[in-house]
């Protein structure tokens, strides 16, 4: 991967995560066809379930997320960090219980799930740190 600035806020999650710690259960989840993905997410929590399932907001962490899930399978992500915003797009896929992002640079799959009547989207993603080792991330997205 060439632009690692769309991870750059796991590091600040995982520095974050060792001062904090919660546990709350999840909200059951709904089925999903993928049609209901199509729509504009905003992530809204980061849960690092090795950490208690410790619970984040995006301004824990300083970094927010738009994720736009378009009808014809098409995607644009956009983060905003300190160091200013990316964009991310490509084509977008489910199958299995796993919704796939390709972009440009990488293609990333990912477990997820519905809930809050089709309103949360939960993502999981896993991610390899040199200090930490693996991490595993929840994110949390909203639907607006």
């Amino acid at each position: 991967m060439k632009n690692k600035r769309p991870y750059l806020f796991l590091i600040v999650i995982i520095t974050t995560v060792s001062f904090l710690s919660s546990c709350k259960k999840d909200d059951n989840p709904v089925a999903s066809n993928g049609d209901e993905l199509v729509g504009t997410w905003v992530l809204t929590k980061i849960i690092v379930p090795s950490y208690n399932n410790a619970e984040l907001t995006p301004d824990d962490v300083g970094i927010h997320a738009t994720f736009v899930l378009n009808k014809d399978r098409t995607f644009k992500v956009t983060m905003v960090d300190s160091s200013g915003t990316s964009v991310e797009t490509g084509t977008w896929s489910t199958a299995n219980g796993k919704v796939t992002l390709k972009g440009d640079t990488e293609t990333i799959e990912m477990p997820y799930t519905l809930s809050d009547n089709g309103n949360k989207l939960t993502v999981e993603t896993t991610y390899t740190f040199e200090t930490f080792g693996e991490v595993n991330v929840k994110l949390v997205l909203t639907k607006q």
